[in-house]
């Protein structure tokens, strides 16, 4: 049997071991929502990469991602979405945190646009006449590919 004052002590400690692991094992979360940056409204369906841990999450209709069960220590995210700019973030974790972010619309600008006439990809290709000079070209194959003015 254990005497009272021994149990007082032994009760102590292992309420002490308790509370200490399960602070250094608590669970956290990262949440937040993916944005357009033009018009400030939510990205559905954007994928939210933590490439810390190998985990892949998906907004919703309200932009709204969420990695749930993470300890502390630091996240590398990548934020991808079709028609927008990937961009990466790096996040300390320590407690639940949000992190919001909007995506700038990807677009790339053109210097110019050259149009070549229709008219030269057309001719470019021209038939014989059945007779030229002493040739005669009757009953045979008559396309000549115009070499000169073929656009490529």
């Amino acid at each position: 049997m254990i005497p009272s004052q021994d149990f007082k002590y032994f009760f102590a400690l292992l309420i002490g071991i308790i509370t200490g692991t399960s602070s250094l094992r608590a669970q956290y979360q990262i949440t937040g929502t993916v944005r357009d940056t033009d018009n400030q409204q939510p990205i559905a369906e954007a994928e939210v990469y933590n490439k810390t841990t190998g985990k892949l999450a998906i907004t919703n209709a309200r932009g709204v991602y969420r990695f749930p069960d993470l300890p502390r220590g630091t996240y590398e995210l990548v934020f991808f979405s079709y028609q927008y700019q990937t961009q990466e973030q790096q996040i300390t974790l320590r407690s639940d945190t949000t992190l919001s972010v909007a995506l700038s619309p990807l677009s790339l600008e053109l210097s110019e646009v050259v149009i070549q006439q229709q008219r030269e990809a057309l001719y470019s290709l021209r038939r014989l006449q059945p007779v030229e000079g002493t040739a005669i070209y009757a009953g045979k194959k008559t396309e000549v590919v115009v070499l000169d003015q073929v656009v490529g």
